[in-house]
């Protein structure tokens, strides 16, 4: 998600092949994450050597093709691959992918995409896939509570192993929004400076990330830490405190992957005990944002029945855990007691 490739990135699964001739470059396009249409990929490679280096990821050599749905035909075009993301790499056999379009000398239709973050299922198994597809609604689900959110959108990937050691592996993964690209659709500059705290961050936008991150029961997120977090500030007012915008969402309760656990040093044993970490606020201040939930309320539940590729034991899950959650903040002691009496001091 660091480099600007994103609007790049954009035009190749929307209108792109139809228009190409030759080593004709793609164009960007605006409309990509709103378009709600699965895109197809493979990517052949030597998949072995991909999860062997994992620990220390190098790229690698592989061959991209977008599969049309029209009658353009597939492209294909020399990538290079490797794994990313820290806590993926250790408990995964596969997680996020970083994929390089832009090798330097050879000409491409592609090479203007430049390096772009998709995340695959842990392991080669339909669970793993369900857990992707968990952790694709949860990201629906902040979408439809703000737009100062990181839009995804859904791939159907096959892996071919170039030395045909491995059946080849399809898939559902998604693509996640390039920082650049969010900062640009909503006029925002990535705040990159020294560090910061995160009550010195927007309180009203903070306070709703940290109501989020308690309904979906996620404490794998740290802002003085830029963990799974990225601020922002508007572009015309750089003074201001930076909006706070989650991300990865993988270890939260109401996905509930296997590997997922608390965050160091909290009094929790499973991320499916909700653990709020926000700081000081005034009531008025907690009711604001448990307004905007409440309201929210049918359409969250609309994300996770309407979604058809999740199993119907998964979605159960997801529906009950997000459920308990409103069950909580219909007594105001209970609001109380968790987000006023008993938030963190430091």
């Amino acid at each position: 998600m660091k480099k600007r490739s994103g609007q790049i990135l954009l035009q190749v699964f929307l209108f792109v092949f139809p228009l190409f001739a030759g080593a004709q470059k793609i164009q960007s396009t605006k409309n990509f994450f709103k378009d709600t249409t699965i895109i197809k990929v493979s990517v052949k490679t030597d998949i072995k050597n991909l999860q062997k280096n994992k620990s220390k990821p190098v790229f690698q050599p592989a061959a991209f093709t977008w599969h049309n749905a029209d009658s353009s035909g597939d492209i294909t075009e020399n990538v290079k691959i490797k794994q990313r993301g820290n806590a993926r790499k250790d408990q995964c056999l596969l997680a996020a992918l970083m994929i390089d379009f832009s090798i330097k000398g050879t000409p491409s239709r592609l090479q203007n995409l430049g390096e772009i973050k998709w995340v695959a299922p842990c392991n080669f198994n339909r669970e793993s896939e369900q857990w992707i597809l968990k952790e694709f609604i949860v990201y629906k689900m902040y979408n439809a509570i703000t737009d100062l959110s990181f839009r995804v959108r859904l791939i159907e990937l096959t892996l071919i192993d170039e030395k045909n050691r491995l059946k080849p592996i399809t898939n559902y993964a998604f693509a996640i929004e390039p920082a650049d690209d969010l900062a640009k659709r909503l006029k925002f500059e990535e705040f990159k400076e020294a560090k910061i705290f995160t009550e010195q961050t927007n309180r009203a936008k903070t306070t709703l990330v940290n109501m989020f991150q308690f309904m979906i029961g996620n404490t794998d997120w740290s802002v003085p830490n830029y963990h799974n977090v990225k601020l922002f500030r508007a572009a015309d007012s750089i003074q201001a405190a930076p909006y706070l915008i989650p991300y990865d969402f993988d270890y939260a309760g109401i996905v509930n992957t296997s590997y997922a656990v608390p965050y160091e040093g909290l009094p929790i044993t499973s991320v499916q005990e909700r653990y709020y970490l926000g700081f000081s606020r005034t009531m008025e201040e907690i009711n604001l944002v448990l307004e905007i939930m409440q309201q929210k309320k049918d359409t969250l539940q609309k994300v996770i029945r309407d979604f058809g590729l999740l199993n119907k034991n998964h979605k159960g899950q997801m529906m009950d855990y997000m459920n308990e959650f409103f069950e909580l903040i219909k007594s105001e002691k209970q609001v109380k007691y968790l987000f006023i009496d008993n938030v963190r001091k430091k």
